[in-house]
C-alpha cells in the first residue's frame, strides 16, 4: 500500500458594500459577497515535494494559481501541496478599490486521518467614493463670496441599485448646501457610482443654460439661490459617476460658480436739458428694512451702485436738492435679473423766479408782506408810546 500525500485547499471570500436602497435622503448600502475579484496564490517560500527528496515544486514568489470569485463572492483553489503561501488581489471587482494587503496562510499536516487541509481567507474591498466640492466666487475679483448661496445636487438620470432596480428617479433633489466665505464646501451625500444598465440610458431634454461636462452623467450640480447682491449663475455642472480604475479610491469633482454683482447706474439730471447735475445729496434706501444702503452727492458722471439684491424694492431719496432746483419726490425701483447695467434717471425741476426790471428776484410768499391793517395798528402803537413818554417827562418836571 502506497501512502498518499496530504494536500490542502484555500477558500477566498470577497466582500464589499453594495447599493440597495435610498431612504430619507440617504443611500443605503449593505455588505455582500462580490464576484469577479481575481487573486493570485504565490509560494511564500520554496514548496518542497512531500516525499522529502529535496525536489522544489514551487520556488519562492512563484505564481501557482489564479482564482476569480463567483456570484456568491467565494472561490476555492485546486489541491495544493502543504506549505506556506501568499494570496494577492490581482484585480478588484467593478466599482471597487484594489486591496493591496497580502494575506498569508499555511497548509499544515493535521494528522494521518486528514487527507485535505482547508484554510479560509476573507478579503474586503472599499467602494470607490465620489466627492463633489463647490465654491462661490466674484466673477471679476475671483474672491470667495460670503454665505447665502445655495448649490443643489440632482439626479440627472434614474439611479439603479446593485440588483438593477430604480431607487431614485431623474430630477430628484439629493442635497442642497450653502456656500461659505472661507472657501470650498462639499456635499455630504455618500454617492454611489453609476450602475445604470446600457439599455436604460435616458434621453435628455435640451437646456438653454451653460452646460459643462457630459450631459449623460448620473448627477448634475446647479445654483438654486444666488448670494445677495449677485445674479444667478445659470450653469449646469455634470458629474460623471462612472468607475475609473481600481487604484483610485475617490473621484473628486471641483466646480467654481462665478457670480456677477448687480450694477445700477443712477443719473441726477435737469428735467429740461437731461444733462447730469451736481450737488444733490442722494440716498438708496431698502423699502422693507428702511436701511440706507448707499448715499452720495451727485456728480457729472453719475453714480454706480453695486450689490443691490435681485427682486428687492429700493427707494431713491433726495435729501438735499441741487442749488436752484426743487426737491425731487422719492422714486421706487426693483433690481431685475439681468446682466445688463440698470440705468435710473432721477430728474430735478428748477425753482421758479420772478423778474423785476433787469434784476431777477425770487418770488416772496404773500405771508411775508405786511398788510394795510397791520401798518395802521403799528402806527397807533408808536404814537401811544410817544405820548406816554411825554406825560412821564412833565410829571418829573413838576416834582423838581
Amino acid at each position: 500500500m502506497v501512502d498518499q500525500s496530504v494536500k490542502g485547499k484555500v477558500t477566498i471570500e470577497k466582500k464589499g458594500e453594495v447599493l440597495t436602497d435610498y431612504k430619507d435622503g440617504k443611500f443605503i448600502y449593505e455588505e455582500r459577497g462580490l464576484a469577479h475579484a481575481k487573486f493570485g496564490i504565490y509560494a511564500k517560500s520554496d514548496i518542497l515535494d512531500p516525499s522529502h527528496d529535496g525536489i522544489v515544486l514551487y520556488k519562492q514568489g512563484e505564481l501557482i494559481e489564479t482564482l476569480e470569485t463567483t456570484e456568491g463572492g467565494k472561490i476555492t483553489s485546486h489541491e495544493l501541496p502543504l506549505g506556506d503561501y501568499e494570496c494577492k488581489e490581482l484585480e478588484a471587482p467593478y466599482g471597487y478599490v484594489l486591496n493591496s494587503e497580502v494575506k498569508t496562510f499555511s497548509l499544515s499536516y493535521k494528522g494521518q486521518s486528514v487527507d485535505i487541509v482547508y484554510e479560509d481567507i476573507g478579503i474586503t474591498n472599499e467602494r470607490q467614493k465620489i466627492v463633489v466640492e463647490v465654491s462661490k466666487k466674484d466673477e471679476e475679483t475671483k474672491k470667495y463670496l460670503s454665505g447665502g448661496a445655495e448649490i443643489s445636487l440632482f439626479a440627472n438620470r434614474d439611479i439603479y441599485n446593485y440588483d438593477g432596480d430604480v431607487i431614485v428617479e431623474a430630477g430628484t433633489l439629493l442635497e442642497t448646501i450653502v456656500s461659505r466665505q472661507d472657501g470650498k464646501v462639499s456635499f455630504q451625500s455618500d454617492l454611489p457610482l453609476d450602475l445604470t444598465p446600457e439599455y436604460a440610458i435616458m434621453p435628455l431634454s435640451e437646456l438653454n443654460d451653460e452646460l459643462v461636462g457630459d450631459t449623460n452623467s448620473l448627477y448634475v450640480v446647479k445654483e438654486t439661490k444666488q448670494p445677495d447682491g449677485y445674479l444667478l449663475k445659470n450653469v449646469h455642472y455634470y458629474v460623471d459617476g462612472k468607475y475609473t480604475t481600481e487604484k483610485q479610491d475617490t473621484l473628486i469633482f471641483t466646480y467654481d460658480f462665478l457670480n456677477q454683482v448687480t450694477k445700477t447706474q443712477i443719473n441726477k439730471v435737469d428735467s429740461e436739458t437731461l444733462e447730469n447735475i451736481i450737488g444733490a445729496k442722494l440716498q438708496v434706501i431698502d423699502k422693507e428694512s428702511h436701511k440706507v444702503i448707499d448715499e452720495w452727492v451727485s456728480e457729472k458722471e453719475g453714480h454706480l451702485v453695486q450689490g443691490l439684491i435681485v427682486g428687492r424694492t429700493y427707494i431713491l431719496h433726495e435729501v438735499e436738492a441741487p442749488f436752484g432746483y426743487i426737491l425731487a419726490a422719492d422714486t421706487e425701483f426693483i433690481i431685475p435679473e439681468s446682466r445688463e447695467i440698470q440705468s435710473i434717471t432721477f430728474m430735478n425741476v428748477k425753482a421758479p423766479v420772478i423778474t423785476l426790471g433787469d434784476e431777477p428776484k425770487v418770488n416772496i410768499p404773500q405771508k411775508d408782506i405786511p398788510t394795510e391793517d397791520q401798518t395802521i395798528i403799528f402806527s397807533y402803537l408808536i404814537m401811544g408810546g410817544i405820548g406816554a413818554c411825554a406825560i412821564l417827562f412833565i410829571l418829573f418836571k413838576k416834582e423838581d
